[in-house]
């Protein structure tokens, strides 16, 4: 694995719904994670997971240079994974949606990262008066119809990304932040409740895996930029 340990890196994991899992997928899960996996009774949400956990496991493997069935999870109040009693561990975080997966990994900082797949009959207008900032409500509002959704989007992924890099859940309420909307401008965090210098510690960019997918990552590490590699 040849990085520039300054950019936030991305892989696009094509989970395969159609294809059945195999034993090597399987076999650097923890029993933890295969419990989890098993208890699923619907196979697409297993091969979500096992995919994902293989792919994880694999990358953070040659980014530590150790085995990958070695490496041992701990997870915050809220879910956030981190690798346990590392201090050289990285920042990661893993986000899936129908047939794509993202894992984005960094050397410094927090990170998050969300990605939906955008369903065309998505009723947005409800959902954005009752979870964004009206801020974020205004903005839908001045755009040409044909650029709503995309920008219901990129809000939604922009808002899941920032609380899953504060590791906060929706504890964090998703009306006290906002974020660039406008799918003609760059991706940024713009405003938090009560925490003005917020904007000028995180960054955020879009980072779609394939057409008619939205996603963002947000990050407050030393990283500039972000790159994009595919998962295979």
């Amino acid at each position: 694995m040849s990085l520039d340990r300054n950019a936030v890196a991305v892989w696009r994991i094509p989970l395969e719904i159609d294809r059945p899992l195999d034993d090597v997928e399987w076999s650097l899960l923890a029993p933890d994670e295969r419990a989890r996996a098993e208890r699923f009774k619907f196979e697409e949400p297993r091969i979500r997971l096992v995919r994902c956990r293989h792919a994880l496991r694999t990358l953070l493997g040659h980014w530590l240079v150790c085995d990958p069935a070695a490496l041992q999870f701990q997870y915050g109040e809220h879910g956030k994974p981190e690798l346990k009693d590392d201090p050289h561990a990285p920042a990661f975080n893993v986000s899936h949606s129908h047939d794509w997966g993202l894992i984005v990994i960094s050397a410094t900082g927090e990170l998050g990262i969300d990605v939906e797949r955008m369903d065309p009959r998505t009723t947005w207008e409800g959902l954005a008066r009752r979870f964004y900032s009206p801020r974020e409500v205004a903005t839908l509002d001045s755009l040409p119809a044909d650029k709503q959704l995309a920008g219901f989007y990129r809000i939604w992924t922009g808002k899941e990304a920032f609380i899953k890099a504060l590791g906060r859940g929706l504890s964090f309420p998703l009306a006290s932040f906002s974020v660039q909307g406008d799918p003609a401008l760059p991706p940024q965090l713009l405003a938090v409740d009560n925490d003005p210098d917020a904007p000028h510690h995180w960054q955020m960019d879009s980072v779609s895996p394939a057409e008619n997918y939205a996603a963002s990552v947000m990050w407050n590490g030393s990283s500039t930029h972000v790159e994009c590699f595919d998962f295979c």
